[in-house]
C-alpha cells in the first residue's frame, strides 16, 4: 500500500508494511524508495502524521541520494567545466614557473610547475575563495543601506550544508563556493544573512524583509536548488 503527503511543495511517496512490531521504522533506499514498517492496525492518519514529523529528515537523505548520484566527479583536466557567476567556465591546466589562476575571457586558466591534481584543486578553491570574499565584501557594501546595522565580521569558509550563516553576534560566515552562483543568487545569500541581523530566525517577519529588499528571491532559491550541486569542485 502507498501513501503520500505534501510538505514545502514536495511530494513524499511511501510505501507501509504492516508487521508485529510496537514502533513504526522508515528507510529510504537508492533512488527515492521510501518504506514504513508499521505496527498492525495502525491507523493511516497516525502513519501520515508520524511520517510527517520526520519529513524534514526524510527530504535531507532524498537530497544526499541525489547528490551521490549527480554530483560532479572532476579530474582537474584542461577541457573540464566548473562554474562561476553562473556560468560554466573551460579548465585550462599549463605548465610555468609561476603557479597562478587566473580568469581569461570564458577560460579558468591554472598554472603551475607540475601536474598535480590535489595542488590544481587547492589553487582553484583558493581562487574562488578570493572571488567570493571580494563578491560579497561588494554586495554587504551595497545593500548595508537597508539596515541599521553591519555585519561584525566577514568570513569566508568551508560549510557543507549552508551557503551563509549569520551568528548572534551578527558574524556572517560565506560558503567559499558562492561565487559560482549567479550574480543575483550571491546578492540573495548576502540579504537573507543580512536580514538575520533583525531577525535571527525564519519567521514571517524575517521574509518579509528578504522580500522587501528582493521581491524575486524565490527565483533565487530555487536556481539554488536546481544548480546548488553542480557548485563544487
Amino acid at each position: 500500500m502507498k501513501l503520500h503527503f505534501f510538505y514545502a511543495g514536495n511530494k513524499i511517496e511511501f510505501n507501509i508494511i504492516y508487521s508485529k512490531r510496537k514502533t513504526m521504522k522508515i528507510a529510504i533506499a537508492p533512488p527515492h524508495e521510501i518504506t514504513v514498517a508499521a505496527p498492525i492496525g495502525v491507523s493511516e492518519a497516525i502513519i501520515i502524521n508520524c511520517v510527517k514529523e520526520k519529513a524534514p529528515w526524510i527530504l535531507k537523505k532524498l537530497y544526499m541520494i541525489k547528490d551521490m548520484e549527480i554530483k560532479p566527479k572532476h579530474e582537474f583536466n584542461s577541457g573540464e567545466t566548473f562554474l562561476y557567476l553562473g556560468k560554466k567556465v573551460e579548465l585550462k591546466v599549463t605548465l610555468g614557473n609561476i603557479e597562478k589562476v587566473e580568469l581569461i575571457k570564458d577560460k579558468l586558466e591554472v598554472t603551475l610547475k607540475t601536474l598535480d591534481k590535489d595542488k590544481i584543486r587547492n589553487m582553484l578553491e583558493l581562487w574562488y575563495r578570493e572571488k567570493t570574499l571580494e563578491k560579497v565584501l561588494e554586495k554587504i557594501k551595497y545593500y548595508n543601506k537597508y539596515f541599521k546595522e553591519s555585519p561584525r565580521n566577514i568570513k569566508v569558509k568551508e560549510q557543507k550544508t549552508r551557503w551563509a550563516s549569520c551568528t548572534f553576534y551578527n558574524d556572517i560566515l560565506f560558503n567559499w563556493r558562492c561565487s559560482m552562483a549567479k550574480e543575483e543568487v550571491i546578492d540573495y545569500i548576502v540579504v537573507h544573512e543580512m536580514c538575520h541581523m533583525v531577525h535571527k530566525d525564519h519567521s514571517k517577519n524575517f521574509w518579509n524583509l528578504v522580500g522587501s529588499i528582493l521581491p524575486d528571491y524565490k527565483l533565487s532559491q530555487q536556481w539554488l536548488k536546481e544548480n546548488g550541486i553542480r557548485m563544487e569542485l
